[in-house]
Order: C-alpha cells, then sequence, then structure tokens
C-alpha cells in the first residue's frame, strides 16, 4: 500500500473536465476519485484570484487505498513525518503587526444545553493574500491526500459517506506559535473551571474540498493531550479554522453553524472562524471550484487533573436508541478518553462524556471529530 513515497496523482487523461459521462455535468468527485491535474487546473481557474495570481490549483496522491481500510498510528497515513516548513513570512514579520477586526455570531440559548461558555467569533485580517498563497504553494509541494477519520486510540478509518475532502497534515510549532500571537486577544483565557489558554495545537490539517465534498453537521472533538506527551492533559476547547482564498456565496462551501437562523461564514481570504467546540455546525456543500482551509484549536490546562464522570448508562438522543452501559473502565477505555472524548445530551439537558468509538448509533456518526 503506497504511503509516504506515493506519486502526485498523475491518471491517465480522461478526456475534457466535465465531460457528458465520466463525471456528470457537475463534475463531481470524492476522496476515492480526486480530480485529473487537468481537472484541478480548471476548478482553480473558476476561483477569483488570490494576490493578484490564479489560484494554485491542488495536487493530489495517489494513494490506492481502499473504502473503510483502517491505518494505525505507525502506518502514518498521513506523512506527518515527512518535512514541511513554514512561509518565510513566519519568520520575519511581527503578528502584533497584523491589523485585525472580529465580528461575533449570535450563538442564541437553548435550554438542553449550558451555553455560558459557548461563542463563535470570526476574525479577519489574520493573514494578507500573499501569506495564503505562500501557504497554499507549501503544502501543495507534500500533495493532498483522502481526509481520514479518527476511531480512537490513534487509529483512523477511511468512510467518503461520512467525510469527503483532502487534508495535508503537518506540526509545525513555529508557524501555530506565530498565529497564536495573531488570535490571542480572541480567544477566552480562561474557562470557568479554571482552565488557562496555553496556545494552539502544533497539527495543521490543511483541507482542500472540489464540487460534490461537504462535512454534515457534527460537533468537533475534544482532543486531549496523551499521558507520556511533555504536556499531557492540556485540552483542546475552541476550534480554529482559517482560510485561504475567498469562495463566493455561489460556489456553496460556507461553515454553517445548526443554531436558529442557521449563521455561516463564507470563506473570506485571511479570516479565521474560532468557535466553542460545543457548537454543531457543518462544513456545506462546494458546489463549483476549490476550498482550502486550515484547522487547528486552541488548547488549555487544567487547574487540576480531570476526574472521570461515574459510570452511567448513556446512548443517541435519550438513551432511545444504540443505549449501552460503561460497566467497568478499563485501561483500554481510558487510552480511548485521551484521543476522543465528546459532548452528548441524553434528553435531560445533561451533558455527558461519550466514548464515541464505543458506540454503535448515530453518537458516533453525528459527533465524530471535525476538520471542514
Amino acid at each position: 500500500m503506497p504511503r509516504r513515497d506515493s506519486p502526485i496523482h498523475r491518471r491517465e487523461n480522461r478526456g475534457p473536465f466535465l465531460r457528458k459521462g465520466g463525471r456528470g455535468a457537475q463534475g463531481l468527485s470524492s476522496a476515492l476519485d480526486p480530480p485529473t491535474c487537468e481537472e484541478s487546473a480548471a476548478l482553480a481557474a473558476q476561483m477569483p484570484t488570490l494576490a493578484g495570481c490564479p489560484l494554485e490549483a491542488p495536487l493530489f496522491v495517489n494513494t490506492g487505498w481502499l473504502v473503510n481500510q483502517k491505518f494505525s498510528m505507525a502506518d502514518d497515513p498521513d506523512r506527518t513525518e515527512l518535512p514541511w516548513s513554514p512561509p518565510s513570512f513566519v519568520g520575519f514579520r511581527d503578528p502584533a503587526n497584523q491589523q485585525t477586526i472580529a465580528e461575533d455570531f449570535e450563538v442564541g440559548a437553548d435550554p438542553r444545553w449550558d451555553r455560558s461558555e459557548s461563542f463563535a467569533r470570526v476574525v479577519r485580517h489574520v493573514l494578507n493574500e500573499e501569506d495564503c498563497a505562500a501557504l497554499v504553494a507549501s503544502v501543495n509541494t507534500k500533495g493532498f491526500t483522502p481526509a481520514l477519520l479518527n476511531i480512537g486510540r490513534g487509529n483512523q478509518q477511511l468512510v467518503p459517506g461520512a467525510r469527503d475532502g483532502h487534508r495535508v497534515i503537518v506540526d509545525s510549532p513555529q508557524f501555530t506559535d506565530w498565529l497564536f500571537q495573531v488570535l490571542f486577544p480572541f480567544l477566552p483565557a480562561r474557562l470557568a473551571d479554571g482552565s488557562r489558554l496555553v496556545g494552539l495545537n502544533e497539527r495543521c490539517r490543511f483541507l482542500c474540498y472540489t464540487p460534490g465534498q461537504q462535512f454534515p453537521p457534527h460537533c468537533d472533538g475534544c482532543f486531549e493531550r496523551p499521558r507520556g506527551h511533555p504536556n499531557a492533559g492540556q485540552f483542546s476547547y475552541v476550534t480554529v479554522q482559517l482560510y485561504l482564498h475567498d469562495v463566493p456565496h455561489a460556489h456553496g462551501g460556507a461553515t454553517t453553524f445548526m443554531l436558529p437562523g442557521k449563521p455561516k461564514h463564507q470563506p473570506e481570504a485571511g479570516s479565521a472562524l474560532i468557535f466553542s467546540q460545543d457548537l454543531m455546525h457543518e462544513g456545506s456543500l462546494v458546489e463549483r471550484g476549490i476550498k482550502y482551509t486550515l484547522r487547528t484549536e486552541a488548547m488549555y490546562s487544567r487547574p487540576e487533573p480531570r476526574k472521570l464522570a461515574p459510570t452511567r448508562q448513556i446512548g443517541a438522543r435519550g438513551g432511545q436508541k444504540g443505549a449501552h452501559k460503561y460497566e467497568q473502565r478499563s485501561q483500554a477505555v481510558d487510552d480511548l478518553i485521551e484521543t476522543w472524548t465528546c459532548i452528548v445530551c441524553d434528553g435531560t439537558g445533561l451533558l455527558l462524556s461519550a466514548l464515541c468509538p464505543l458506540c454503535e448509533g448515530e453518537v458516533c456518526a453525528r459527533l465524530a471529530p471535525s476538520e471542514d
């Protein structure tokens, strides 16, 4: 199975793009059937210019993966061990000089949820267009592979029916430290339990969506650094979604919240959408062109070690469906908690910590960690 040494995706020319037959009138593609180089160029040509130049077309890696194929951490399907350096602006531009402005979304009240710490906010001018173009070019040197789902204990699975898109994953403390200094004024410094903001996750997921791809409604999973990590116990609370170019409204691709009025943010070059991870949202359908984004999260440190909740029965939708009981927390379950935690309402208005990899119902599908 090809992994780190996979060639850039170059398939035999199948005729004119959007030809009758092939992909159909809309030229739809999927994670298992990405656009050819010629098709990618045609999609990029449908987009507004970036920094005065045509948007760079994405390059896709020919993986040969199969639907439902699983990968361990040792497989490194995202090729995170390959070297990557951030663009030069990170090394010479003072992040304090970024002239950012912010706008809040109306989260609204919902008696089923505690919204006291919920928020969603757009921060504009985090990057300029030249910075965005440099980031797109830098990740294209690595090439995009199908986006996988986390299924617990460091394992991942290819499930195009649950999420359909492509990504490049890099670990770059240098870039996320720079980005953190820009976004720091707009992030909650402390949470109600006393947890304090410590920085951004150095893992950056660059995402690429093409026509026909989307990420259905979901809540983002809370990532917690595992035992053995120098910062073990730090956890995510805020998603940071950075948009790398303009996407016209007619092209789709907005990030839409499942809140009254369905507020949404249409991708704008250099803007960041930051929001608490309890908010349900979707990566809306891309209908034309391309959508490039970058996702990471703000990390927090608890004032004391987290205590596990007592054993109780939970299930999807008030325990009426897919209910099961955690009779004993084994070491394996403790390991899962470190990598996968989501918030579920059991119908009583209480918030429960659910271990999604153990669920067999719709809890798992609806609340899988996202990178839209």
